[in-house]
């Protein structure tokens, strides 16, 4: 079960200042956790859980001029963008999965806050943002509880570069956009490859093998 009490920090070093070489991303494109991880966290962005979607397309995508004028040295743009291609393609990834599921989730309402770990939380209502949007335990809850187990490694591991995207969110979203009290939204959101098919029910699946995997590394 996904504890969303959990103040997840990273863990190990996250390089973003430049790509592995190609053997190695290559070896961990193949590798069974990083794709169910990976896919995961895709189905995440898909559905705009904790709003990242929506973030990262005002954060490290062109906007529009005024957007990148009120950007600040080192935060640009194409810097935020950068550190995000760099981690993604060094975990195995599709930086074209990726961009196609921004932006196949940045439109939707923020799903599952309730749902956020301790340190995310805690970045929102410091900002004064409501919290108490959840979700039922059923039907579309399931399915996002068990894609964000799924995830949770990966997202561990892209913490220190998750926890920025969080910074000021006011000033990129509207109020509506994250304070709506019935927690509805539902991501339907086409997409292909291997990643995004492990999106909706079969998640359940990729959770029990996920769960099953870090019960093992915690013994």
């Amino acid at each position: 079960m996904y504890n969303s009490n959990t103040n997840l920090g990273s863990i190990g070093a996250l390089n973003t200042s430049s790509q592995v070489d190609a053997a190695t991303h290559n070896r961990r494109k193949f590798f069974g956790l990083l794709v169910v991880s990976r896919g995961a966290f895709l189905g995440l962005l898909r559905l705009n859980v904790w709003g990242f979607a929506t973030l990262l397309s005002k954060k490290a995508f062109l906007v529009d001029k005024a957007t990148t004028d009120s950007q600040t040295m080192g935060n640009f743009w194409w810097d935020v963008q950068a550190r995000w291609r760099n981690a993604w393609y060094n975990q195995g990834g599709d930086w074209q999965k990726f961009t196609s599921a921004v932006n196949a989730g940045k439109g939707k309402k923020f799903l599952a806050l309730k749902l956020a770990p301790k340190n995310i939380k805690d970045k929102f209502a410091s900002q004064g943002i409501s919290v108490i949007n959840g979700i039922g335990s059923q039907g579309i809850g399931a399915t996002v509880e068990a894609t964000i187990l799924a995830a949770t490694e990966l997202i561990i591991t892209l913490t220190p570069i998750i926890m920025p995207l969080l910074n000021n969110i006011k000033k990129d979203v509207l109020v509506d956009d994250y304070d709506y009290s019935s927690g509805s939204g539902s991501g339907s959101g086409s997409g292909s490859g291997s990643e995004v098919g492990m999106m909706g029910a079969g998640l359940v699946g990729v959770a029990i093998l996920a769960a099953l995997y870090f019960g093992t590394k915690k013994k």
